[in-house]
């Protein structure tokens, strides 16, 4: 796996609030460590909560 290829899953104390999240198609901010090593963030509508083996994932539509 690359490292740009490594996401976090969504902590199990916050799977039932982001569900609802993608339910009212909110928008939102996710932050995240670039491949320069710096605090970045995307803007973007929720648009799916996906439940993988590895763990639930939010997916979003990238402004």
């Amino acid at each position: 796996m690359n490292y740009k290829d490594k996401y976090l899953p969504v902590d199990p104390d916050f799977i039932e609030y982001c569900d609802s999240q993608v339910t009212l198609k909110s928008s939102g901010k996710i932050h995240f460590f670039n491949d320069q090593h710096k605090v970045d963030d995307v803007k973007g509508q929720l648009s799916a909560l996906n439940n993988t083996s590895e763990g639930y994932f939010l997916e979003m539509e990238i402004r």
